[in-house]
C-alpha cells in the first residue's frame, strides 16, 4: 500500500523574524526539516519577492518541503510531503518550526493519503 504523510504547519506571531525574509536562513530551516523528517534534500527551487517574502521548495528524495513566508505578518506556512514508509514525527516537527521561529502559536494540519 503508498503511503503519503502530508502536513502543512502555519506558524503565527513570529518573535525570530529575521527568517522570514533571509533565504540563506530559510534554507538552513528547511535542511534541519528534512534531517528531521529522514529525508534528503535534492534540489531546491526559490522565489524572494519585493518588498518582502520568500517562498522555496525543497525537492526532497521522499516528495517535497515548501516553505512560504510573509514577515509583513510575522507568518508563515510549511507545506511537507513525505512518502516514506513510516510517518515521521509531527510533534517534534512542530516544535522545531516554533523554536527557529520564536513562537509558541504553531498549527499542524495532517493527513494520511493511501493509495
Amino acid at each position: 500500500m503508498f503511503v503519503s504523510h502530508d502536513a502543512t504547519v502555519t506558524v503565527k506571531y513570529c518573535q525570530n523574524t529575521i527568517p522570514l525574509n533571509d533565504m540563506l536562513k530559510l534554507k538552513r530551516i528547511g535542511n534541519k526539516i528534512a534531517h528531521a523528517i529522514g529525508t534528503n534534500i535534492l534540489d531546491i527551487a526559490e522565489f524572494q519577492f519585493t518588498p518582502y517574502g520568500i517562498t522555496i521548495c525543497f525537492i526532497l528524495c521522499t516528495s517535497h518541503l515548501a516553505i512560504h513566508t510573509y514577515p509583513e505578518h510575522n507568518f508563515a506556512y510549511f507545506n511537507i510531503s513525505s512518502c516514506n514508509e513510516d510517518a515521521w514525527d509531527v510533534e517534534a516537527v512542530e516544535k522545531l518550526i516554533g523554536e527557529l521561529f520564536g513562537s509558541e502559536d504553531v498549527e499542524t494540519e495532517v493527513r494520511e493519503i493511501k493509495l
